[in-house]
């Protein structure tokens, strides 16, 4: 057995260093031949369909910036062709069928990517030629910055298209077309962003353009992303929304209880922090102003006319009852206020003597009963200050009018409320 090894391993070793040489001499006769039968500089006299292929596919949305305009992306790219002149029997040479070529070792299209910013990374940039004819001229895995329009008007649950544009460099009169063999991008190696979804399919379309009397192809690959809303929603919309519904209590606190403009203040400066917050949220673009922009600049108008209104509310409230007008009392104590039911059920006048009935018969009572004629005068001279005709009420006018008040700008608040709340829910 041992013998058996020996000798196999003597036989392996002298013939396998031949074997591995017989391959190289055939790869070297096989490149040979295209280069040949290739041309280096010029486009191939042959080229099938007059095409080049391209093939592309998405791996990584790396960056979004809204604000330049800008998107970061990893991608594959291939361009392809195939001449009739380079088809070889892969038994000639040793059953080669496919071989790996230098780069720019024959002709290769001139296809720029026109939204191409900065080419950041660029690897695995090698070309093949296989024996049915079709020789692969450029292959890469690239990291590129590309420019995009970006419309930000329905942030946070906008959705942006980008296009990735594949168009020769140099238009010729009789120069090749541009074409692809698939519809859709494959996606299998897609690698998720934690704030962008990809909206499957990525879709491919060839774009027939005119330059001056020359037409030329155009490949264009659609890139649909939708932003992922879930942090905003949580973060940004929902306290937003909660602050601007809390200041309805406002209405329903007393004035007595000191709180009231405290209370509307404080509410007002959560606004105005929260609006400062955003400032590195919102992205900064005027083209498309973000409708979410415009619903916190209503609020925090909204809260600011609010202050005012719960300032007048509390300053009315405290008005010396000396000092208000007929005017002020006969709107107080007009019918449409008590139609509309603005004043408030407990506003009643209350006179701090007992009513006129009470005293007649208290009198008539004690000189029945033959009571003392001094306590008989001085209860004639309350009737009588009871019956004056100067005599005055005791009303309080002035906080009748701040609760009136209060209710009008409670009904005011909730209209503005339902519109504004009605009106950006069917904007977005």
């Amino acid at each position: 057995m041992k013998l058996f090894l020996l000798i196999l391993f003597t036989i392996s070793f002298i013939f396998t260093p031949s074997l591995a040489q017989t391959v190289v001499e055939n790869e070297e006769r096989l490149l040979q031949h295209l280069k040949s039968t290739l041309p280096k500089h010029t486009q191939p006299i042959d080229l099938r369909n007059n095409s080049v292929y391209v093939h592309f596919d998405l791996g990584q949305i790396l960056d979004i910036d809204e604000k330049n305009g800008i998107w970061t992306a990893k991608m594959l790219r291939v361009f392809f062709y195939q001449s009739n002149s380079t088809i070889w029997d892969p038994n000639d040479y040793n059953g080669t069928d496919y071989l790996y070529l230098p780069e720019k070792m024959f002709w290769g299209p001139d296809i720029t990517i026109p939204e191409a910013v900065e080419m950041r990374y660029k690897a695995h940039d090698y070309a093949g030629a296989s024996y049915n004819g079709w020789q692969m001229t450029t292959a890469s895995d690239m990291t590129m910055k590309l420019s995009c329009g970006f419309d930000v008007t329905k942030f946070p649950v906008d959705e942006q298209i980008c296009t990735v544009t594949f168009a020769p460099t140099v238009v010729r009169g009789k120069g090749y077309r541009i074409s692809t063999q698939r519809r859709t991008a494959e996606l299998s190696g897609y690698v998720e962003h934690d704030q962008w979804e990809l909206i499957r399919p990525v879709t491919f379309d060839i774009k027939e353009k005119m330059y001056g009397k020359v037409s030329f192809s155009e490949f264009q690959a659609t890139i649909r992303l939708r932003r992922r809303s879930l942090f905003y929603q949580f973060v940004l919309i929902g306290p937003n929304m909660l602050i601007y519904l809390l200041s309805t209590f406002v209405f329903f606190l007393p004035v007595e209880s000191g709180e009231k403009v405290s209370y509307i203040v404080t509410i007002l400066l959560a606004e105005v922090v929260t609006v400062g917050t955003l400032s590195d949220i919102f992205p900064a673009s005027s083209l498309g102003f973000p409708i979410l922009a415009y619903f916190v600049t209503a609020l925090t108008v909204h809260l600011s006319l609010l202050c005012l209104a719960t300032v007048s509310v509390v300053n009315i409230h405290h008005f010396s009852e000396e000092d208000h007008s007929p005017i002020i009392e006969k709107i107080v104590k007009s019918k449409i206020v008590q139609v509309l039911r603005l004043r408030p059920s407990n506003s009643k006048p209350k006179s701090k003597i007992a009513d006129k009935g009470s005293l007649l018969i208290l009198e008539n009572h004690l000189l029945e009963n033959g009571a003392n004629d001094a306590l008989c005068e001085n209860l004639k001279h309350f009737n009588n200050i009871f019956r004056a005709p100067m005599q005055q009420s005791q009303e309080p006018i002035w906080k009748i009018l701040a609760l009136i008040l209060n209710r009008i700008f409670l009904f005011f608040h909730m209209v503005a409320t339902t519109a504004i709340l009605l009106y950006f829910y069917f904007k977005f």
